[in-house]
């Protein structure tokens, strides 16, 4: 399994991928969300959270 993407062009910085992230990997920062991949689980919770489906 691969580190999670965000589609950054159309994400519009909700924060709700980083409220569910166990390893505290997404940080968003003037509405850009950035994934640490070095500290992701690659459990998938952010992508399953993703109100308009842009983690993948």
């Amino acid at each position: 399994m691969r580190a999670p993407r965000v589609d950054a062009a159309r994400c519009d910085g909700c924060g709700e991928c980083a409220e569910v992230c166990g390893a505290g990997a997404i940080e968003i920062r003037g509405g850009v969300v950035t994934i640490r991949r070095e500290v992701c689980y690659l459990c998938g919770a952010c992508a399953a959270t993703c109100p308009r489906g842009l983690i993948g």
